[in-house]
């Protein structure tokens, strides 16, 4: 933010003259929930946490924004954007369950060995023994 302030400083003029109450409210409130608080809730959960699930989240960042501009300011969105909002779910899903969708495979390839293993013990049983002629 200082370096902003900096830059505005020099190039802009009147800059802060013409902000209402309403504005100062909503920089006060996009200043303290906006940074301070959820930066205090990131670095809370990514020290309790799996820092990798928590990073996930940080993606939701454009849906959340998406969604409240099409459903508070009435924008509509278009196709691409929805699948962009769709896939950001399903990626954010994937990663939290990455865990459970890993036992699972694991699960499905000892199943698969163990088949692989009985498959060819039941071909040793099927196949004849060859006993030599004297």
């Amino acid at each position: 933010g200082i370096p902003l302030i900096v830059l505005s400083v020099i190039w802009e003029s009147n800059q802060v003259s013409s902000l209402q109450l309403n504005d100062w409210i909503g920089l006060g409130y996009a200043t303290i929930f906006g940074t301070a608080v959820t930066y205090g809730i990131f670095f809370y959960l990514a020290a309790t946490g799996n820092i990798t699930s928590v990073s996930a989240l940080i993606f939701l960042t454009p849906v959340f924004a998406l969604s409240f501009s099409s459903l508070l300011l009435g924008e509509q969105l278009s196709s691409m954007q929805w699948l962009g909002v769709v896939f950001t779910l399903i990626s954010v899903y994937l990663v939290n369950q990455r865990q459970e969708i890993a036992k699972g495979l694991t699960a499905f390839k000892k199943q698969s060995s163990d088949q692989a293993v009985l498959a060819e013990i039941g071909e040793k049983i099927s196949t004849p023994l060859e006993t030599p002629v004297e």
